[in-house]
């Protein structure tokens, strides 16, 4: 494998977004507000990975507690039960482990990190963001575990054998540029860039930027590292013995790409960073990514300018929305906007089972009914 393969990860100014990060500094004078947010943001992300295993511990202390409360005939049944809660204590001091070797390497991320402090969170905030650090070690499972399989093939084989149908050749594969918004831990782009085309992931959330870059950059060995995903919540188990075990990841070499094909990160905002690339990109493939939207037209305007004419959208998710404010439209009300907007339609399907960083054991079961298409941005008719 040539060095010069091993995905790189660039930074892209955002505006006020307090998802993204600043790549190129400006003149401090103009920029000490959006410094200051974005410092605050930077560090409220650190501390939330630091912080998982107080406060998971603290949810599981109230576990022992509830049992430590029960009369002596109802402990003396539970046994088991008070170890089996002593064994999750010790999966949770696992898991900080693993993101106190992320969050070493994230500090340093952006050249360096921005020094400054914020304050103890609100009980509101710290449980908020706890569970997207949850979130974090179960997207590990989903995206570079082994037993996620069969939630990539549910969510990105669709989507890779769209591309493959669209971009056939096998020679010249490197030319096809392919952009992937919400690009989460980067595997979409990855398994993309492994099929020899060269793409580039975007993401804004921290939470998945400082995880895709520990695994895309710092993981080689395979199942070189574990993390117990399913430790918390404590409800709808089987068995006791699911919540203990590991996913270990990654399950391939984040490293290992053909020579030739471009594979890169990019964090901030999707609607500021690609609007100076008209036709810069002959695919475009979307994975839960256009209800993350305030304003879902906007990221169909900025896809369409992106894509080169000829090129193609691609695309898999429900329509869950993200915010009281977004504006939420049906897949019958968006349809109409993609193709007002020109767009032509190539494949079309609704109701793909899609689960979504789901704990294969769990006595509840959870799948969005996703939709699935294609649409192309025509090319201008020669005259």
């Amino acid at each position: 494998m040539e060095e010069n393969n091993t995905p790189s990860l660039t930074l892209s100014k955002t505006k006020e977004d307090d998802n993204a990060l600043e790549c190129n500094k400006l003149e401090e004078n103009s920029q000490s507000n959006n410094d200051d947010l974005e410092r605050k943001h930077f560090h409220r992300v650190l501390n939330a990975f630091k912080n998982y295993k107080r406060w998971a511990l603290g949810q599981l202390q109230g576990a022992l507690e509830g049992v430590a409360r029960l009369p002596p005939r109802h402990r003396a049944l539970l046994g088991g039960h008070r170890a089996h809660l002593e064994a999750l204590q010790g999966a949770v001091g696992h898991n900080q482990h693993v993101l106190d070797a992320l969050v070493r390497d994230a500090q340093h991320l952006f050249h360096e990190a921005p020094p400054g402090t914020v304050g103890p969170p609100s009980e509101e905030r710290e449980e908020g963001e706890a569970e997207k650090v949850e979130g974090v070690l179960r997207q590990l499972f989903r995206e570079w575990s082994l037993e996620g399989e069969a939630e990539r093939d549910a969510s990105f084989a669709p989507i890779l054998q769209e591309i493959q149908r669209r971009f056939p050749q096998v020679e010249g594969r490197a030319g096809v540029r392919v952009l992937v918004p919400g690009a989460g831990l980067g595997r979409l782009p990855y398994e993309i860039a492994r099929l020899g085309y060269s793409c580039q992931g975007n993401e804004f959330s921290l939470f998945m930027l400082f995880t895709s870059n520990f695994v895309l950059n710092k993981c080689r060995a395979v199942g070189g590292h574990h993390v117990f995903p399913w430790v918390l919540p404590l409800h709808n188990r089987s068995r006791p013995c699911h919540a203990l075990l590991p996913a270990p990841f990654p399950d391939v070499d984040p490293s290992a790409l053909p020579p030739g094909p471009a594979f890169s990160m990019a964090a901030g905002s999707f609607l500021e960073i690609y609007n100076d690339q008209p036709g810069a990109w002959e695919c475009v493939a979307t994975c839960f990514f256009v209800d993350t939207a305030s304003n879902v037209a906007e990221y169909v305007d900025v896809v369409w300018h992106v894509l080169a004419p000829g090129g193609t959208w691609v695309n898999l998710g429900p329509l869950l929305y993200h915010g009281a404010k977004a504006l939420a439209l049906s897949w019958e009300e968006l349809r109409e906007i993609i193709a007002h907007k020109g767009f032509t339609f190539l494949r079309e399907e609704v109701g793909v089972c899609t689960p979504y960083a789901q704990d294969p054991r769990s006595m509840m079961v959870h799948a969005y009914r996703s939709v699935f298409f294609s649409c192309t941005k025509p090319a201008p008719k020669a005259e």
